[in-house]
């Protein structure tokens, strides 16, 4: 069985976008146990799609300084990090841990000097650089793995739940991890957008999918 990281989309979606992964910001699911700088991290990722840039200050044939600095593109579709970590400084009479939550500017910042284009590829070549264990060997993007799979499985009714896909959006839907989340069975719920009488939106019918099996569920 494939050992897939799996991505949320949780930006907008952008056709537009030159690499493989067409939303602006995407967040790893589940925390990763990873080595950094000989430090041990129970750590969430998001990732970003942005441009990389700087203001040149000299000039490129002959390094004389510049009367005033140059906005310089480095990278159109360059990624960014964030990162945040817990770490437990009390706990409750009743044993809840009380925690704070950081994030490591230190680890962002050498991510973003490395210059990396936003592709499914960088990102996991980033976190198995770091992570503590079994390497992933796939990446997976929820909602276009969701909608995948109801377009290939699904009949009239998971078709009109997804409504209208269009190029900047994933359906007339939302899409959320089910109450099956392991190792054998991954469910996600994409339910539709319904309004009530007053015009209101509320929740539609749902369906489920299984990303393991490429099958709908429910």
């Amino acid at each position: 069985m494939k050992n897939n990281l799996y991505l949320l989309e949780m930006g907008c979606k952008d056709a537009n976008i030159s690499t493989d992964i067409k939303n602006h910001r995407v967040r790893v699911l589940e925390n990763i146990d990873i080595m950094y700088d000989g430090k041990t991290y129970n750590m969430f990722f998001e990732f970003l799609q942005g441009r990389h840039w700087h203001y040149r200050t000299e000039n490129k044939r002959t390094g004389a300084p510049l009367k005033k600095p140059i906005y310089t593109v480095d990278l159109e579709n360059g990624m960014y990090l964030d990162t945040q970590y817990d770490v437990i400084h009390s706990y409750c009479k009743d044993g809840t841990p009380i925690t704070s939550s950081y994030r490591n500017s230190t680890f962002e910042r050498e991510f973003y000097n490395m210059h990396l284009e936003y592709t499914r590829e960088n990102i996991l070549t980033v976190v198995n650089r770091y992570k503590i264990g079994a390497k992933y060997t796939g990446v997976v993007l929820v909602k276009e793995a969701a909608l995948n799979i109801i377009q290939k499985e699904g009949g009239y009714r998971e078709r009109d739940i997804v409504g209208n896909v269009t190029a900047l959006n994933y359906g007339d839907c939302f899409y959320e991890v089910g109450d099956t989340w392991n190792e054998d069975h991954k469910i996600v719920r994409v339910t539709k957008y319904a309004r009530d009488n007053n015009g209101h939106f509320a929740v539609g019918n749902s369906c489920e999918v299984d990303l393991v099996t490429g099958k709908i569920t429910g």
